[in-house]
């Protein structure tokens, strides 16, 4: 099996229309993987492919990201192929194929198909499962369109759009008026004498499971930093300093209710 990534729509619209339309390729079996060039193969009849994979053989280490390692890459052909081979693990692949290596990103990423230890064993049916995270307001049907034009030149291929099934609570926001972020404002402006900056955020994380199971507003706030689980990673120091002041005020705030209270999250 195997499974795609497909970038949002306002990012193909902006970025990826201006050039020629292409699909990356990357597996976790590395660039000797029997199954690497028959899924070349088989997706190049539809648009321009391009392979970034692992050097070497590295199953089990998908989510693995580099971030202090040197990167290699090489350009080689195999069986009138062009693929760049990489010397780290198949998310450096996907992250430096979509981000570095070319003049434009891919509108679909494709990884896989797995190789089995006996070797490939194509099977009889394979499904695609596509998963996609889009803002409130966009709709899913847009990606599932462009996908279903991607794949229309194939024959015997179905393509549905449903829910992805999650233990993970559903997203969430609050309001900026909200009493909650309005205490943490005045918090924050008498301990450090000016305004708290809000943002956004998009992702369905540990803030959605204690909504659920507190019934009650959950804010997050940290140290001003960039780049976050990349290279290059930073941390401003005095943004730490003030934030540590800010849960000390927060903890002497709220440490009669918790003293009273029963249950502590």
């Amino acid at each position: 099996s195997f499974w795609v990534e497909i970038l949002g729509k306002e990012f193909m619209e902006e970025k990826v229309c201006k050039k020629k339309p292409w699909v990356l390729v990357t597996n976790d079996d590395g660039v000797d993987s029997p199954a690497l060039v028959p899924l070349l193969r088989e997706l190049s009849p539809l648009t321009e492919v391009r392979a970034v994979v692992p050097a070497s053989e590295c199953s089990w280490t998908s989510k693995i990201l580099s971030r202090f390692t040197p990167l290699e890459v090489a350009e080689i052909q195999s069986d009138g192929f062009k693929i760049w081979t990489l010397s780290g693990y198949p998310a450096d692949c996907t992250n430096i194929g979509i981000h570095n290596l070319f003049d434009s990103r891919p509108i679909l990423v494709v990884s896989g198909i797995n190789a089995q230890a006996n070797g490939l064993t194509p099977p009889d049916y394979c499904e695609v499962q596509g998963t996609f995270l889009l803002d409130a307001s966009r709709s899913s049907t847009v990606v599932f369109k462009a996908l279903q034009m991607l794949l229309s030149p194939l024959q015997g291929v179905s393509i549905f759009l449903s829910p992805r099934p999650t233990p993970v609570a559903e997203a969430y926001a609050i309001r900026e008026d909200h009493d909650a972020v309005e205490w943490l404002q005045n918090l924050y402006q008498t301990t450090l004498g000016h305004p708290l900056l809000l943002a956004r955020g998009w992702s369905v994380a540990d803030e959605n499971i204690l909504m659920q199971a507190t019934t009650g507003p959950v804010l997050s706030f940290a140290p001003v930093g960039g780049f976050s689980h990349r290279a290059g990673e930073w941390l401003d120091c005095k943004s730490l300093e003030r934030m540590l002041s800010l849960y000390q005020n927060i903890l002497k705030e709220v440490s009669p209710y918790l003293a009273q209270s029963t249950c502590l999250y």
